[in-house]
């Protein structure tokens, strides 16, 4: 039973861990707030009020890029300046604004796990071995 649950385990693993980091920090960040915040404290980073704050400034820069200012420079419109690529303010992209950001913020998300999962599967799961007989010979050859 193990052994042939391996092939799926090896090709969805990687997806299927990462959504389910994703949904305990969902779970944690809408059910036990301060766990949630606490978790983020101990691995490091500084959190804010809500999730997704990057994909907010994103979708600022698309309104205001929209009304004409050059995002790229620093401006009131924005508060600061625009640092990621011109495509993300395209606008071939669907009309999405900063009330989009949790939505949007979970499909990139989902994306990305799925993404994973297109990547080929380790042949196994231990370091191959390694054969010492042919490394201990041309160690021991004089270098010219």
């Amino acid at each position: 039973m193990v052994k042939a649950a391996m092939p799926v385990i090896m090709r969805f693993g990687a997806s299927l861990f990462t959504l389910a980091v994703i949904g305990l920090f969902i779970f944690m960040y809408r059910v036990l707030p301060g766990a949630y915040f606490h978790v983020l404290y101990w691995l490091g980073d500084t959190p804010y009020r809500y999730p997704f704050l990057d994909l907010e400034s994103i979708m600022r820069a698309r309104i205001c890029a929209g009304q004409g200012i050059n995002v790229y420079l620093t401006n009131p419109c924005m508060g600061g300046s625009f640092n990621y690529s011109p495509l993300m303010i395209s606008p071939f992209w669907p009309v999405i604004g900063p009330d989009h950001r949790v939505g949007v913020g979970l499909f990139i998300l989902a994306a990305y796990a799925g993404a994973l999962s297109l990547l080929p599967p380790p042949d196994r799961l231990a370091a191959p071995e390694r054969d010492d007989s042919r490394s201990a010979r041309f160690a021991s050859e004089p270098r010219v």
